[in-house]
């Protein structure tokens, strides 16, 4: 396995997959959140400033009651910048087992992956990322992502997480990631045009077919269903 870099841990909530996408589980998993909700989130961190509205919305998606709310809300800000990178990045794998255990115990939508960076794209990522932290009208930067923190770390990823796959995601400004390739069902075209297919977690395999799609990907960029952004391969593992 190609060393790899960790870009943290998440806490993502499976959701039904669309209409069509036949190649894909019945439930998707993944590291972007147009596909999968994660805890914690802007509506439950105290200075985001989210509406009641919204931070109701947020909170029954993801299966906390409203009960809760202000627990959730302290939590969160608590964690924000300590053991958590913007918008919901955890630092270590144990804050956010934590956190599972808190509000999702009994859940089994829920789960807790990590996301790894093959080493041989960090470089390009990192620039990528930091580039995007200018603002054109101010001396001063964007906040980093949690996911930048992580990268520029350079610490590989923890051996006791179980590898599900390879996933292309889009990076786009501070190093957040945004859309993976389920956004667009593209495991179709690759499947039409390479022959390679998603496992039983709707993931990419192994890290070569993840290449192959992306260069595959990477030939209709100025297609309008290809979502702007850097995309690369990244590896995902569950941890328990």
């Amino acid at each position: 396995m190609a060393n790899l870099i960790n870009g943290g841990f998440l806490i993502v909530k499976a959701q039904a997959k669309g209409h069509d996408m036949p190649l894909l589980p019945v439930k998707l998993r993944s590291a972007s959140e147009c596909i999968c909700d994660q805890f914690p989130h802007p509506a439950v961190i105290e200075w985001a400033e989210s509406s009641k509205d919204e931070q109701k919305d947020y909170l029954e998606k993801m299966g906390i009651p409203l009960s809760r709310a202000a627990e959730a809300t302290k939590w969160s800000t608590d964690n924000f910048e300590k053991n958590i990178g913007w918008p919901n990045t955890f630092y270590n794998f144990e804050t956010a087992k934590a956190a599972k255990e808190l509000f999702f115990k009994d859940d089994e939508d829920v789960s807790i992956i990590g996301i790894g960076l093959p080493e041989e794209y960090a470089a390009s990522y990192i620039e990528f990322a930091t580039a995007s932290l200018k603002r054109p009208d101010s001396d001063e930067d964007f906040g980093k992502s949690g996911t930048l923190e992580m990268i520029e770390k350079g610490e590989f990823m923890p051996e006791s997480g179980k590898l599900l796959g390879y996933e292309l995601l889009s990076t786009e400004d501070q190093g957040m990631i945004l859309h993976s390739y389920m956004c667009s069902a593209w495991e179709k075209d690759f499947s039409l045009a390479l022959g390679i297919k998603p496992n039983k977690q709707g993931f990419l395999s192994d890290l070569e077919s993840a290449r192959k799609c992306l260069i595959e990907l990477e030939k209709h960029t100025d297609d309008p269903d290809v979502e702007a952004g850097l995309w690369l391969p990244w590896a995902v593992f569950e941890y328990s």
